[in-house]
């Protein structure tokens, strides 16, 4: 039973993830014990699910009114890539969660909902590529590309607002989830999953969701007129 799983989770990291290295693979083929192969998986991923960094630069960006988004003179806009990649992390780990824990609760923390963490992710990151693409919001200084949270209608910088106050409870959640769990990094895994899918789930959160989804429309319609 124990080498099915690994097999399984071993096969979801290769599908899954373009982000793992040969030398995480060559380090879990090392080791027949099962547990050692998960924990050296689930240390991968849980280092590239940086929501807490993400609302740290929100958190700055807001307070100083400015959101870099790239360097002078480029097209890339690093806070939509790094909401994407957040949200690829959170699927493999969802994923990565089935089969370690014997699907137990997967339905509440399935990435595979079209409502789910995982897709709020990937409208947050939406919502950033739009605002990146006007340049009536952009300016550019020594430190790059940034947009000017000023020049932002109010709903607009209330978009911004609402997805700095989610991903600070999700980073609270998750640090939580480490704190509490004197076990191992399944445990904790298990307990962020469960805890975040019921923050989503609720009225506030579904509330402030639909308003990102909103503002995506009507942004995607300005950027195609």
């Amino acid at each position: 039973m124990r080498k099915g799983k690994l097999f399984i989770i071993v096969v979801l990291l290769f599908i899954l993830s373009g982000t793992l290295n040969v030398f995480q693979y060559d380090r879990a083929k090392e080791h027949e014990n099962y547990e050692t192969a998960v924990e050296i998986a689930l240390s991968y991923f849980n280092s590239q699910y940086r929501v807490g960094a993400l609302y740290e630069n929100l958190a700055y960006a807001i307070s100083n009114n400015r959101l870099y988004i790239g360097d002078r003179g480029g097209s890339s806009n690093i806070v939509s890539r790094d909401l994407q990649h957040l949200s690829v992390m959170h699927r493999e780990l969802t994923l990565l969660y089935g089969p370690i824990s014997s699907y137990a609760n997967y339905t509440d923390v399935s990435s595979l909902r079209e409502n789910s963490i995982y897709s709020m992710y990937v409208d947050f990151s939406l919502f950033f590529e739009c605002l990146g693409v006007q340049q009536e919001w952009i300016v550019s200084d020594t430190g790059g590309r940034y947009i000017d949270l000023e020049g932002l209608s109010n709903e607009l910088y209330r978009g911004v607002r609402i997805i700095e106050e989610i991903t600070g409870q999700l980073e609270s959640i998750r640090s939580r989830s480490y704190e509490n769990q004197t076990g191992s990094d399944q445990e904790a895994l298990a307990d962020y999953l469960i805890q975040s899918a019921a923050y989503f789930k609720s009225q506030e959160v579904q509330e402030h969701y639909q308003s990102i989804l909103k503002m995506n429309k009507e942004l995607i319609a300005i950027t195609s007129s």
